[in-house]
């Protein structure tokens, strides 16, 4: 049997204005991603991401602020992909245009935005038919 891996993810919403936090790693339009990584053997999901946004954007929440969005399980069934929300303290806005401590640039995007880009992504690996 194929073992399986657990991968979370947070949207970081800021408040009141349907903006989410993202991660650039090439500082450019296209290319954004969410805080979110593998869930270590015996780590809790919500634990798992306040790890990971920490490590990544430099930010503590606490487990208990992330709200469950989605679960999805691959069509292959070896990958179990989580998705959380948390809304994000005011603070966070002093982060956006720095680079976090791995090196991704932090910016913030309209949800809007973020739709368009996720439909052109998906455009681009649409399988020419």
């Amino acid at each position: 049997m194929e073992a399986v891996v657990h991968v979370v993810m947070a949207v970081l919403c800021l408040p009141g204005d349907f903006q989410v936090l993202v991660m650039n790693p090439h500082k450019e339009e296209r290319g954004w991603i969410f805080p979110g990584g593998p869930v270590a053997s015996g780590e809790e999901e919500c634990a798992a991401l306040a790890r990971h946004v920490r490590d990544e954007i430099g930010v503590s929440v606490p487990p208990e602020a992330f709200v469950p969005i989605k679960v999805r399980r691959h069509r292959h069934r070896s990958l179990v992909f989580s998705s959380y929300a948390v809304s994000c303290l005011d603070t966070v806005r002093d982060l956006i245009g720095h680079v976090g401590p791995r090196g991704h640039f932090i910016q913030i995007v309209h949800r809007s935005q973020l739709r368009e880009h996720m439909d052109r992504r998906r455009a681009a690996m649409a399988v020419p038919g």
